[in-house]
Order: C-alpha cells, then structure tokens, then sequence
C-alpha cells in the first residue's frame, strides 16, 4: 500500500465513524488495528475489532452527531497515519481532537 492510499483509508475510516458505519470501519482497518484518540471518548486506546466497535460506540455516546474538519495528515513507514482533526457537534460549537492509528510493530 502507498503512502497516499494509507491516508486515504484513514480519510475514509473517519468519514464511516461519523456515519457510524461499522462494518466499513471493519473492512478499513487490520484486525491489529490500534487507535489512540488524544480526546478520548472513553478509553485511552482501542485495540483490534472490538476496539473499533468500541470507539464507534463512545463518539457517538460523548457527541452525539457530529461533522469532522480533517487539518494535518501524517504518515510514517505505511505503518501509522496521524490526523489532526476538529469535531463540529450538531448544533454545538466545535470541539478539537486529534488521533493515532497504525499496526502493532
């Protein structure tokens, strides 16, 4: 996978954890998969599928419906993407996030 398709998928990661579309979250990510929200709905990191199913749950527990803005996308080794991201709840005003999420190792 190249660079830009590993931003890509994390792009498309977010959009279907806005929609809370898990089974397309499922088919984006390794079951390995780790995410490490720096504004943590719940817990402080998620791991694997059931992690996924977890964090999908939280977001949607802490902010209900929400729009997300992505600024800054990293990518280091094909191995993690980083976005920097802000979280416009409807119809509060924004709130900002930013997370981490790659393969173990």
């Amino acid at each position: 996978m190249s660079d830009s398709d590993s931003v890509q998928v994390v792009l498309d990661f977010y959009a279907a954890l806005r929609d809370s579309r898990v089974k397309d979250m499922l088919a984006l990510t390794d079951p390995t998969v780790l995410c490490q929200p720096l504004v943590r709905p719940g817990l402080t990191m998620y791991s694997g599928h059931d992690g996924i199913i977890r964090l999908d749950h939280d977001m949607h527990a802490v902010h209900g419906r929400y729009e997300i803005e992505i600024g800054t996308v990293t990518e280091k080794d094909g191995q993690q993407v980083t976005v920097e991201a802000r979280s416009h709840r409807f119809p509060s005003p924004a709130c900002t996030s930013s997370a981490t999420a790659g393969s173990p190792g």
